[in-house]
């Protein structure tokens, strides 16, 4: 049994280390990404805003740009999501390797 579990460790040992360095990938990715699309969605709002505001644009066109602008605003979430089903993977793993529970 105790055989078993040691060789379970050792197999899963390096799968563990292998999805910290996706995590600390996927958060850097997400972190820089984040600032960026942003940005480029508050742009994309004052843009909407501004183009009613001053009649160049009208009510449909600045709502389908206001859409743009919160999916744009949305998409560092959803990766959010992601890096939490990796963290929960994480904290599974080290369960399993050294015992905490």
């Amino acid at each position: 049994m105790w055989i078993t579990r040691i060789m379970a460790k050792v197999i899963l040992f390096p799968v563990w280390m292998l999805l910290v360095l996706a995590k600390w990938i996927t958060l850097l990715m997400v972190s820089c990404s984040a600032v960026i699309f942003r940005l480029l969605a508050f742009i994309f709002f004052l843009t909407a805003i501004a183009g009613y505001a001053f009649g160049l644009e009208s009510a449909e066109t600045t709502w389908r740009s206001l859409a743009i602008a919160l999916g744009t605003f949305l998409i560092p979430m959803t990766a959010s999501v992601v890096l939490a089903g990796i963290e929960i993977a994480d904290m599974c793993l080290r369960n399993v390797i050294f015992g905490l529970c």
